[in-house]
């Protein structure tokens, strides 16, 4: 499926939304908010997929978790066209098996001891 988010095609845009939702939100929760954005173009155009994963009714690639890609428990891909984002499973899945794929050297940079 697509990555489902509003596109945000600056990066100040997206500071100022971030600046937002930390004057509207709880600070313990402002880590996260960071955590559903995607770099489209290595950091100039971005997916904020914030809002979409807080509905967990039904599952978004924005669910998805993260593992080494160089692990057997990486079984998606993506792949980028201009501001879409498109996920694919590489393997065969079983039903209820967690979807995983790597989320770049970027999104740990600063945060390696969450890893």
């Amino acid at each position: 499926g697509f990555y489902e988010g509003e596109t945000v095609r600056t990066r100040e845009e997206l500071d100022r939304r971030m600046e937002e939702r930390r004057r509207r939100g709880r600070e313990e929760d402002f880590c996260g908010y960071m955590d559903y954005v995607m770099s489209l173009d290595g950091g100039v155009t971005f997916i904020d997929g914030y809002d979409r994963a807080q509905d967990r009714s039904s599952f978004s690639p924005v669910h998805l978790n993260h593992v080494d890609g160089d692990q057997d428990e990486c079984n998606c891909l993506r792949l980028l066209k201009g501001t879409q984002v498109a996920f694919f499973t590489s393997k065969d899945v079983e039903g209820g098996e967690e979807l995983c794929f790597d989320y770049g050297k970027n999104f740990w940079r600063g945060r390696e001891q969450e890893k």
